[in-house]
This record gives structure tokens, sequence and C-alpha cells, in this order.
């Protein structure tokens, strides 16, 4: 499937075109040989999108303020314009997207970044990180957090504005590896809390769900080539969708998405991305436009380095 990206940069226009990565010619004699080598390869390089999903829009998102930066999850509101993004070092940001007539981001209008608090009200410190990672909500309008950190845990907040309230935690949570822990959390159609570890066991990601006041042990998601779980969702038909990231050294970040149907985890792939075509996204919403099509909105992180960028980077579903 071959998918138009088109995305402009704040206050300057651009636009990339498609491209099916094949080369413009093949020569004779070894520069033959070399360009069927570098046929093969973009090949196999080339990014893949499941059936019905399109690759709409790819937006960087730039600010001035010191602390803009360091996202790790978003929550896009149905409609596509209300948003609410979240850093790892505990602050919270809303804002509004503008959208061209075909629905990709073409602006982002958003207050001044804001630190959550604590579950006795205090500002969540910004040394060491508080780790904040994922980021959900429920059908009564509150967020839950999921924190990596030393000590992981997942907080639900009635506000952003207010104090936390802590779920139990689980033995098992602390034994998990050091920022390779609950990087994600989602809310399923019940109200249900599910996170997922980031590092898989063999072959299989282990996953939480807390319902009924407390945690039990959920299906297992299968995985494979290295990659990472760093955030879940659900759409309104209960579907669980997973993205994953994978580090390829010097090349850049690799992302997949997928979608399982439920209780089955029959699996569908949405996307996989060459290698260094996004940067390190780490967030992902799924919602509906006004049209009632699927959309999935992500986020990257920059970590705070200046040859990184935060990019949104939007998908259209077909259901």
């Amino acid at each position: 499937l071959r998918a138009t990206l088109q995305g402009q940069r704040p206050r300057r226009h651009s636009q990339a075109g498609d491209s099916d990565g094949r080369p413009a010619a093949i020569l004779p004699g070894r520069a033959g040989a070399l360009g069927a080598i570098l046929a093969a390869f973009l090949t196999a390089c080339a990014p893949g999108y499941g059936t019905g999903a399109t690759l709409l829009s790819q937006f960087d998102w730039t600010d001035d303020a010191e602390d803009h930066g360091g996202f790790s999850a978003i929550e896009v509101d149905d409609g596509g314009e209300h948003f609410t993004a979240l850093t790892d070092r505990g602050k919270i940001v809303e804002g509004q997207f503008s959208r061209g007539a075909d629905g990709h981001v073409t602006g982002i209008d958003a207050g001044d970044l804001r630190p959550l608090v604590n579950r006795v009200g205090n500002v969540l410190k910004e040394r060491p990180w508080p780790d904040s990672e994922g980021l959900s909500r429920d059908s009564q309008g509150r967020f839950y957090i999921s924190f990596e950190g030393r000590r992981p845990k997942v907080w639900r907040y009635a506000s952003l504005d207010g104090a936390a309230h802590a779920l139990p935690r689980p033995g098992e949570f602390l034994a998990l590896t050091r920022n390779r822990a609950l990087e994600s959390v989602g809310v399923d159609q019940e109200d249900r809390v599910w996170t997922v570890v980031e590092d898989a066991e063999g072959d299989a990601y282990v996953t939480w769900i807390f319902e009924n006041g407390a945690w039990q042990s959920g299906p297992s998601i299968p995985t494979d080539d290295g990659y990472a779980a760093v955030e879940i969702d659900f759409d309104d038909q209960g579907r669980l969708y997973l993205l994953e990231r994978a580090l390829r050294g010097v090349l850049g970040f690799q992302t997949r998405i997928r979608r399982f149907d439920l209780p089955g985890l029959q699996a569908e792939s949405l996307l996989e991305s060459q290698t260094g075509q996004f940067d390190n996204i780490e967030g992902m919403s799924v919602w509906r436009d006004a049209t009632g099509r699927l959309r999935i909105t992500t986020i990257s992180d920059d970590n705070f380095f200046f040859f990184q960028k935060t990019q949104i980077v939007e998908l259209a579903l077909d259901d």
C-alpha cells in the first residue's frame, strides 16, 4: 500500500511526496549488481502498512519553551481537535490541533506545560525524573498515568490539576527492570486498566489488568524482532492496539503498530516503519474523526536532544 505523507512545520509549509522505493535505473555490469543490491535493500526496508491503513500526516512540533520535549504519551479526544500530552518529567500540556481539509495536522496551539502533583498534592520533583510514561482516560474522564522508574506504579487522577490516587502495587512490579517496566497504560471498554511490561519475556509481553480493586495477570502478547512495548490503547469496538519501538543502532528507530482482537489475540499489522523513518515514537491515541473514521495519533520523545524531534504522526484506518 502506498501512502501519501502530508505535513507542515509550524508557520512553514512543507510536503513530502510518496515513494515506492525503486531505484531510477539499473546499470549494466558492476553498477548493475550494485543497483540490484540497492533495490533489494530498499524493498526490504520499505515501510509496511496494513490493509486499510494510510499514513495521513507527519508534523514536527517545535516550541521555544525550555521544558518543551520528552513527550511520552498523548490522548486525543474524538473529533481530533483537543489533545493532552505527557512528558517523562511529570508534566502535562493541553492543546488544539489545526487541520487541513483532508484532516492532516497543520498546526498546534498549546498551553504551558504544568507539573503533576503526587498523592498529597506536592509537585513531582524533576530530579530524579518522575519517569511518567503512559497516559489513558476512562469513561468517567479520569486519567491514568504509568510510571516506570525505581518503583513502577500506576496513578489515577480525577483531575490532572488535582492529587493522585495510587492504584495498589503488586510485588511483581517492584521486580521489574528499571527504565524497562510500565511504559504503557490503557483503558478498555469495560474501564479495566491495562499495562504492558516494556521488555518481553522470551517471545511475549507480560500484561496486567486492574479490575475490581486488584491487579491480575493478563494475556501474553506475542512479539519478535527486538521490539519493545511502549503504549497500548483500545478502540470503541474493544480491539487492543499495541505500539512497539526498536532501536536499530546508528540507523535510528523502527516503529510498529499492531491491532489485536480480544480475547483470541488475532493480530493485524497496521504499520511497520522503515528504520529511521520516524523519531522515537512513544505515545499513541486511537480516536474517531467527525466522519466516524478511525485515526491513530502518535507522538515522539526527543529526549531533549538537539538532533531529535517531537513528531506527531497520524494514521487513518478503514476500520
